[in-house]
């Protein structure tokens, strides 16, 4: 016999093909793909690069931009200073 792996696909799906757009002094525009087949909804963590966006609430580093409906969010971030940001997607209280 030969060997079968067989892979199950999570319910809450991550997004997919994470690019960044329009970017200015003060601001960035985020964009993803969703793979979900219901109405998922994202959120958007960022932070000064090595922040933690686990720790956000512990810590008061970085913001959290939460219910997304839509497939981008633009950031408005301070300039001179490099960020770090992280997508996930919200299936109900799943998180991928």
């Amino acid at each position: 016999m030969d060997d079968i792996n067989i892979n199950v696909i999570p319910d809450c799906r991550r997004p997919r093909y994470i690019e960044t757009a329009n970017a200015t002094q003060t601001t960035l525009t985020v964009k993803w793909t969703d793979f979900n087949e219901d109405n998922s909804a994202w959120e958007v963590a960022y932070g000064p690069v090595g922040f933690d966006p686990d720790a956000i609430d512990d810590t008061e580093i970085g913001e959290l931009v939460p219910n997304l409906t839509g497939d981008s969010v633009v950031l408005e971030l301070q300039s001179g200073v490099l960020f770090d940001f992280y997508v996930r997607t919200d299936c109900g209280g799943d998180y991928s």
